[in-house]
């Protein structure tokens, strides 16, 4: 297996009160090129603070994309919002309202994110032109779970820069080796179903033909992941410049927390 494939637990970054934070760089974009690592971060809540956060803090955040809704994070506060030096940007993407709204939703994966990719692009397109901004990277993009509308919003910037469909699968199905039923024990349903009562076992797990098939619906939609974003709001010179950002030469993988383009 190449060091540019998911690897399972293998890519996760072990910061305590988190259980699926990791870096999305590494992936190849076309043949002589990758995404730069140490550059853009994805993750669960960030939860309570506690002794062992100075890994959180070493990795050098500049932005803190938190894409839950007022409530949630009135609920949960996320830490990571306060640590030195972060901008955090709330970008309520809202996938639970819409099962809320229309519990067919519920019945998979790919019937829900297809839903979200056409109800919720204006949304999904200010959190990727969050992480665009001349000075916000390096930056971590977080919901609860870090699975489906952190999954999507980090599945377009991927593909986006180039990265192969089987790739951007692969990275969104980590996470369903590192959240555990133990961890969807502790997450509050009521902002996602009625009273937390309705079963959504079946939204529960991250298999790569979920965001494979979700790529697919994003072509039939707008032809590809770089013309959607542009649809809904992102800027083309912030396009330019978040891949000036997080493209490097294969050969140069390694942080640059002071380059700005």
């Amino acid at each position: 297996m190449s060091a540019s494939t998911p690897r399972g637990t293998g890519r996760r970054i072990p910061v305590e009160s988190t259980f699926n934070l990791r870096d999305v760089g590494g992936y190849p974009v076309g043949g002589d090129a990758v995404v730069a690592r140490g550059r853009l971060f994805r993750s669960d809540l960030p939860g309570p603070a506690s002794d062992r956060l100075g890994e959180l803090t070493a990795l050098g955040l500049r932005t803190i994309v938190d894409l839950r809704s007022d409530g949630e994070r009135e609920k949960r506060p996320s830490v990571a919002a306060s640590l030195p030096g972060v901008t955090a940007v709330h970008g309520h993407v809202g996938v639970g309202l819409l099962v809320i709204e229309e519990p067919a939703l519920r019945v998979s994966l790919p019937v829900l994110y297809e839903a979200a990719l056409r109800r919720l692009g204006p949304e999904i397109g200010r959190a990727v032109s969050a992480l665009a901004g001349p000075d916000a990277l390096p930056a971590l993009v977080h919901c609860t779970a870090g699975k489906d509308r952190t999954g999507l919003v980090v599945a377009l910037v991927l593909s986006a820069l180039g990265v192969s469909d089987e790739l951007v699968a692969a990275d969104y199905a980590v996470t369903q080796d590192l959240l555990t039923p133990e961890f969807f024990a502790t997450i509050d349903l009521s902002t996602h179903v009625p009273d937390g009562q309705a079963d959504v076992t079946a939204l529960h797990g991250a298999d790569a033909s979920a965001m494979l098939a979700s790529l697919a619906a994003v072509r039939d939609m707008a032809g590809s992941a770089r013309e959607y974003l542009l649809r809904h709001g992102v800027g083309a010179e912030d396009l330019a410049r978040l891949e000036r950002q997080l493209v490097v030469p294969r050969d140069d993988t390694s942080p640059s927390k002071d380059e700005h383009a």
